[in-house]
């Protein structure tokens, strides 16, 4: 097993670093301390440009109001996010970025359990799971993103820590170069949601396409994209990851068909 665990983590590496050079290269030079603050104006615009995308087609419409609802403020949360890892250099360390940060804190605990709701609809708009199940899980969900919202709202921002990345030339495990802003320090509180959700994804993903149903192979991608640029820590890829993650999930609720 430890043969094993060490080969996943080389190849981990390996491909974090092929995504990097050959994805991202062209999109910065080598060694600017302003690629961080490009990286998150590019996710964000990409955050905006999505969504535009599918409500000026069939797409919109295709899904539920309440999907609808959860994806479009989730892509207005990565949009804010961006804003917000991608100014903190700007705005300076203190209570104004912390406050920011802390609203950036909310919006990831609302925001992630939520997307488990169109996820959820894809499974019983493809039958797999039952009406009654389906209300009751989204409602569940629902009361999670609630109780993460108030527990957040508790949280003082002067508990945060810095992350101080602007003299940077290279970025970190957990940062882009060139960047400034506060983390909470609470891993695991923001990791689990998103592990479980990416876990779905790939579960029901699998479980719908072997059905032949559309909505797997879209959910399965997005699982998979997630599953990569989570596991291989480059930050630059997981800011263009989570657009696109979301944008699959919408594809799904959506039933888009496959491109041929």
């Amino acid at each position: 097993f430890k043969g094993i665990k060490s080969r996943l983590k080389l190849l981990q590496s390996q491909i974090g670093m092929i995504s990097e050079r050959v994805l991202l290269h062209n999109l910065y030079a080598a060694g600017d301390s302003w690629k961080g603050t490009r990286t998150h104006a590019q996710s964000a615009l990409a955050s905006v440009l999505i969504p535009v995308g599918f409500l000026s087609t069939k797409a919109g419409s295709a899904t539920s109001p309440l999907s609808r609802i959860i994806l479009l403020t989730g892509f207005a949360g990565l949009v804010f996010d961006n804003f917000v890892n991608g100014s903190g250099k700007y705005l300076g360390e203190g209570d104004r970025l912390k406050w920011l940060c802390k609203l950036r804190s909310i919006a990831h605990g609302f925001f992630i359990p939520l997307l488990f709701v169109p996820v959820i609809e894809s499974a019983m708009t493809a039958g797999f799971f039952p009406k009654k199940f389906s209300r009751v899980a989204m409602g569940l969900v629902g009361m999670f993103a609630l109780h993460e919202v108030i527990d957040w709202m508790k949280f003082d921002i002067h508990d945060m820590r810095l992350v101080d990345s602007r003299e940077a030339k290279k970025n970190s495990a957990h940062a882009l170069s060139g960047t400034l802003w506060y983390s909470s320090g609470k891993v695991l509180k923001n990791v689990i949601p998103a592990a479980l959700l990416n876990l779905t994804l790939l579960i029901l993903g699998s479980i719908l396409r072997k059905r032949g149903d559309v909505a797997g192979y879209w959910l399965l991608v997005s699982g998979i994209i997630t599953f990569i640029a989570s596991g291989i820590q480059k930050p630059a890829i997981q800011c263009y990851s989570e657009p696109a993650m979301v944008g699959l999930i919408w594809a799904a609720a959506a039933r888009l068909p496959l491109p041929t």
